[in-house]
Order: C-alpha cells, then sequence, then structure tokens
C-alpha cells in the first residue's frame, strides 16, 4: 500500500529491540507504526522523512546483535 514517511524515530547505527519504533508510515490518512522484528543494530536505512513509500519496499536494515538467538535477522 502507498504511503507517506512521516518520522524516523531511529538513526544508523542505533540499538533496538523487538517492537521498538523504527518510523511512522502514514498511509490512508492513518498513521502507523513501523517497530523492529528482532534485536540489533539498524544498519541502512533506505527511506527519509517526507518520502513516499510503496508496498514491499525495503524501509530499513537492522543486523541482529550476537546474543539475539537464532532468530536471524530483520528487515523492515
Amino acid at each position: 500500500m502507498p504511503g507517506l514517511i512521516l518520522a524516523l524515530e531511529v538513526a544508523e547505527d542505533d540499538l533496538v529491540q523487538p517492537g521498538d519504533g523504527i518510523l511512522i508510515i502514514e498511509a490512508m490518512k492513518m498513521e502507523n507504526e513501523v517497530t523492529a522484528p528482532v534485536a540489533g543494530r539498524v544498519h541502512g536505512i533506505a527511506v527519509r522523512a517526507g518520502e513516499p513509500v510503496e508496498g514491499n519496499m525495503l524501509l530499513c536494515r537492522i543486523e541482529p546483535t550476537e546474543d539475539d538467538g537464532p532468530e536471524g535477522g530483520g528487515e523492515t
């Protein structure tokens, strides 16, 4: 679904935990918070505030921390 990035809640190299806010997208006049799926370090924010986005677009990459367990990394 197309939307607009309203705000980034993290910066490159920030540490995040599962459920931490990553960014806010406005779609269909509703604000939706995208959260971290895994614990790790933010590496590679692919969008900026004010930028339009489409469905299935890579928004951010999270490199898992070593103590994250077998779940692996996450892309949001």
